[in-house]
């Protein structure tokens, strides 16, 4: 989803590929795309819609940040020590706080209020409750969210990626 201003205001367009020939996969897909939301949500249902209905796949309601963190982490293609940093990152930092929620219903404002909390009161994992995060540190979660999240993505799980508006 992308912004941007008109005279009247601010407005929202969504894009998204499609299969040339729905009968051949092999013969590529093509972009579309539907602009002038003026608000946001409307954008954003309307996005998740024609992905359902172009793809024919339906966006997951019932996958959990968690579950789809622990399947990425389990399938990425990075070296042993650094999934299990990842996987420290998760659980220390993304799992408390949002695990639970479901992918289609993560929202950027969460993930905004999520970096807050860290920075403020985040460094749990060297039993200094209390003393927040560094920037640096922040950063790094946010990092990983992204790229968890832009997996999500690829796979038709959400229709936009919360993390980069947030």
């Amino acid at each position: 989803m992308r912004t941007y201003q008109t005279v009247a205001g601010t407005r929202y367009r969504i894009e998204y590929r499609v299969l040339v020939d729905p009968d051949d996969p092999e013969a590529g897909t093509a972009r579309k795309g539907v602009g002038g939301f003026t608000i946001k949500g409307e954008a954003a249902k309307t996005l998740r819609a024609a992905v359902t209905v172009e793809t024919g796949e339906r966006l997951d309601t019932k996958v959990t940040v968690s579950q789809f963190a622990a399947d990425w982490l389990t399938g990425s293609r990075t070296s042993p020590s650094t999934v299990e940093t990842y996987g420290r990152c998760v659980r220390l930092h993304i799992d408390p706080h949002i695990g639970s929620v479901p992918l289609v219903d993560l929202r950027a404002a969460r993930i905004t209020r999520l970096y807050g909390d860290h920075e403020a009161r985040g460094n749990h994992d060297r039993g200094k409750e209390g003393t927040g995060l560094g920037p640096n540190s922040v950063r790094k979660v946010h990092v990983l969210l992204v790229s968890i999240l832009d997996g999500a993505l690829a796979e038709n799980l959400i229709a936009t990626n919360p993390a980069k508006h947030s």
